[in-house]
């Protein structure tokens, strides 16, 4: 986690440079004007009859601001020097009076932009301006071309439109070679800092489709989603826990951030197209978030918040509620003095909270390392802080956030980029801050399992105490069943709620990947992808080892083909090993029987876990796996040996080898990926297979896992000396070192899709994941509108995705309801697949003994999703699909 951090540190300031200054200028377009390299000129008043005239500056009252190359500024009402100005008075409620400007930008049109427009590729000329408001209306060469313009009789705003990122299409017949002209209304209070052009940079016409494409929000909207994902999770833990406060006010910090942070993307204009709302909203998240991260860091360091954090969540609070009372002009006041309330709020959080606290803590590590006779450097006494603290590993990610928002700030005031580069600021911090409460909360369910360990033993002696301790000892058994029964509830729901979530950010994560994003976009997106996905895997682990605890944990057989679960499993480890100088060796018996009977999912499990242990744990020199069986006259018993030259095991560390959350050499395996939980998990899904598992090592040459697991036979006709050989070439020759193949992807345009799902955002993500299949795709976000659409008859769907926690009616009832009542034989014989983030296992049972044909879990796997489509869509009474 932490060289994740420090690599975070170093390339974060060089992208924001490269993103903000150098990317973000429309310039790789080839047709491109940028409109900041002409003069502009500004007056009072518009005459909608003069708009495709030049500006008369002998006639009328003109003032020009002449255009300085490289050097590009803001052209705010307020700020321009127009001589009949009124004055506000600071802090007065009252809202000033509505006026008009004329803003008139001339340029020039060449020969080489006309051919373009005229005989080039087709395109859509666009405009875009970083920031206008605050209602405004747009001519090219007299000619309206976009209008944002909501007055009521008397010409005062009833609407406001100060928008950022505007961006829209024009006309190619309205450009003619030489000078043409914008002349652009201007409506607004004269005092207010959002009328006029409000941001310095950009103002440019280009290709619209390239335009729209640089300032794609997609790695936005993810923050957006793992923020408040993150919010949730910590509310559910504080649920779980209530006496750990500091989760709750992380949840309120994570789910603000990403509030606001969608308040500033320009999606939300067309749901909330008033920034009147969108900025008292916005701006009153903002002022509670600071003191909600000075609470969150005190109650995590001094297990209570601070009389100076009170305080000033009291005066941000009302601060919040002025600026919604009054004028946006009174607001804009407020804002100036929470901003520099927050320049002094951010350098308490910094210094008192997180600097003060992680010095001390450091001193600590000093006066307790001098106690024992070691003597250790100021440095030597940072660095154990960082790495073995909670504020320690916070301390990159709140340097990131300090000076990436001080430097927002200053730009509000003063520079009007709006950068906004705090949002990158506050990722990191964020990441940070889950990776340590992750690890607060590992520590309590240790501390859980230790005291339920404690509970079983007093269980076991209350039963040798005499009749008088009878009562207790019922209380005890009551309070017992609860728990448990609390658990299973738990683990039901965090299932489903954590998946939710996870769907989203590595369904949406997908789409965006499957579009080949560009530069460092994509890399990010890979990244918020892969975070994604290792979260998945921490979650499965902590479902697993709980479920298992709890006595929940179900093993389904089914018939298998060893053969391919050990070619998947081959071919994952060769992946994992890459490019390190490791050989890989399969060794596969080919007295093996063709078809085995057991929970093939769990000996993939268990097989994976060894192999990946192997690989993490193994800088050079070889892996083998050894696959063979010995049969009896009932069962047959599955070896699978793992040998490896890696690290190896102490002897005095072997007893602990099988204890959950245990990682050994900890100063140097803190890089490994991973919860601690894989051979833990591996022994007890190896016990309830009626096998064992035992281990062989030599500390620093390298260890030999061996699991015996007892199976059923099928088919026992042996897969042959030729069969074990191909498997053993093409694997020890590198051949799984090569990518899978892609998802081919085929079109079917008659099949038409039924997804049914209480959250839109859900909705939306699966039916990104289904575009390029080219069918129809329609949508329900309720059972009984499911029922209706069915009812109807019209249209008919081939296939339904029905989710299974829905309020109201669940997906079980649902599809009862649709089997039993309605009657038609559409209704009876529809294929209806179960897709839902509650995955626990022997949930699929339970769908297919509920009507269900099929069942996937969120998030979704494409490649299974695929699988499906084809089985239950490539029918004969489906026309055939073309795959591409």
């Amino acid at each position: 986690m932490i060289i994740l951090l420090i690599f975070l540190s170093l390339i974060a300031p060089f992208f924001l440079i490269v993103r903000h200054v150098m990317w973000r200028t429309g310039e790789y377009s080839s047709f491109y004007i940028n409109l900041q390299n002409y003069p502009l000129y500004l007056k009072s008043g518009f005459d909608p009859a003069l708009a495709g005239e030049l500006p008369d500056l002998n006639a009328e009252k003109w003032l020009m601001m002449t255009a300085i190359p490289d050097k590009p500024s803001a052209v705010r009402i307020k700020e321009s020097g127009l001589a009949d100005l009124p004055k506000r008075t600071f802090l007065s409620p009252l809202r000033g009076k509505d006026r008009e400007f004329t803003i008139k930008i001339p340029f020039l049109m060449d020969a080489a932009n006309m051919e373009l427009i005229r005989n080039g590729k087709p395109f859509t000329p666009g405009v875009f301006f970083a920031g206008i408001g605050d209602n405004w209306e747009v001519f090219l060469n007299g000619v309206p071309v976009k209008s944002e313009v909501h007055l009521d009789a008397e010409g005062q705003i009833v609407s406001h439109r100060s928008y950022h990122h505007v961006v829209f299409a024009v006309e190619r017949s309205l450009f003619k070679l030489g000078t043409n002209l914008f002349s652009i209304r201007i409506i607004g209070d004269p005092s207010y800092e959002n009328t006029g052009f409000f941001v310095v940079s950009p103002y440019y016409i280009g290709d619209i489709s390239a335009i729209t494409a640089e300032y794609d929000e997609s790695l936005s909207m993810a923050l957006c989603g793992i923020y408040i994902f993150l919010g949730v999770y910590h509310f559910i833990l504080f649920l779980i826990r209530p006496d750990a406060r500091y989760n709750l006010f992380y949840c309120f910090f994570s789910t603000f951030l990403g509030v606001y942070f969608l308040f500033r993307s320009t999606a939300i204009f067309t749901v909330i197209p008033d920034t009147n709302i969108l900025m008292r909203l916005d701006m009153g998240i903002l002022f509670l978030t600071p003191p909600l991260l000075a609470a969150f860091a005190e109650e995590l360091n001094f297990k209570k918040v601070l009389l100076q954090t009170k305080v000033c969540l009291g005066f941000f609070f009302t601060l919040a509620l002025l600026e919604a009372c009054f004028s946006l002009q009174f607001s804009e006041d407020i804002r100036q003095i929470w901003q520099v309330s927050a320049i002094g709020e951010t350098l308490y959080i910094f210094s008192y909270d997180f600097l003060y606290v992680f010095f001390s803590n450091a001193r600590v590590v000093r006066e307790r390392a001098a106690k024992e006779g070691t003597k250790i450097s100021i440095p030597g006494s940072f660095g154990l802080t960082i790495i073995y603290t909670s504020i320690g590993n916070l301390m990159i990610g709140i340097l990131i956030l300090f000076f990436t928002g001080i430097f927002d700030i200053l730009d509000a005031m003063m520079l009007h980029n709006n950068l906004f580069i705090s949002r990158y600021g506050f990722f990191v911090f964020t990441i940070d801050a889950a990776f340590v409460l992750t690890r607060e909360f590992g520590d309590l369910y240790r501390q859980l399992n230790q005291t339920n360990s404690a509970l079983e033993m007093s269980n076991t002696n209350l039963e040798a105490i005499v009749q008088e301790r009878t009562r207790e000892l019922e209380v005890q058994t009551r309070v017992a069943k609860a728990a448990s029964q609390a658990k299973s509830e738990f683990l039901a729901r965090m299932s489903h709620e954590i998946r939710t979530p996870l769907n989203v950010i590595i369904g949406l994560a997908d789409v965006e990947l499957r579009n080949n994003p560009p530069g460092k976009t994509g890399e990010h997106i890979e990244e918020i992808r892969n975070s994604g996905s290792l979260l998945l895997s921490i979650i499965n682990e902590l479902l697993d080892i709980s479920k298992i605890e709890a006595g929940h944990f179900d093993l389904i057989p089914i018939e298998y083909d060893p053969l391919e679960l050990l070619r998947e499993c081959i071919k994952a480890s060769i992946v994992r090993i890459g490019s390190r100088p490791i050989r890989f060796e399969a060794d596969i018996s080919e007295s093996l029987p063709r078809r085995l009977r057991g929970d093939e999912t769990r000996i993939k499990q268990i097989l994976n876990n060894l192999l990946s242990n192997a690989c993490k744990y193994t800088d050079e020199g070889e892996i083998i796996l050894h696959a063979w069986g010995e049969a009896n006259s009932e069962d047959f018993s599955l070896f699978l040996s793992v040998k490896d030259t890696g690290w190896g095991i102490r002897e005095e560390q072997l007893p602990q080898l099988f204890s959950e959350y245990r990682r050994f050499d900890e100063k140097t395996s803190r890089n490994i990926e991973g919860t601690g939980l894989g051979l833990s998990i591996t022994k007890k899904l190896v016990e309830m297979m009626d096998g064992r598992i035992t281990v062989e090592t030599v500390y620093g040459k390298g260890s030999l896992f061996t699991v015996s697991i007892r199976q059923r036979i099928t088919d026992p006709e042996p897969v042959g000396k030729a069969a074990a050989l191909i498997l053993k070439d093409s694997e020890s020759r590198g051949e799984g070192q090569k990518k899978f193949k892609p998802i081919e992807y085929f079109q079917l345009p008659s099949a038409h899709i039924l997804m049914v799902d209480d959250i839109l955002t859900n909705l939306r993500v699966t039916k990104a994941l289904l575009s390029p299949y080219g069918m129809l795709i329609s949508g329900a976000i309720s059972g009984e509108q499911t029922i209706a659409m069915i009812r109807k008859g019209s249209p008919r769907f081939d296939l339904i995705f029905m989710d299974h926690m829905m309020p109201g009616m669940d997906g079980i009832e649902t599809v009862r309801i649709i089997r039993n009542e309605i009657g038609s034989e559409y209704a009876k014989t529809v294929p209806i697949i179960a897709l839902t983030a509650n995955a626990l296992a022997g949930n699929d049972k339970i769908f297919l003994e509920n009507g269900f044909q099929g069942f996937l879990s969120k998030p979704i796997d494409t490649a299974l999703l695929d699988a499906t489509l084809r089985t239950w869509l490539l029918r004969p009474d489906i026309p055939d699909g073309l795959v591409v």
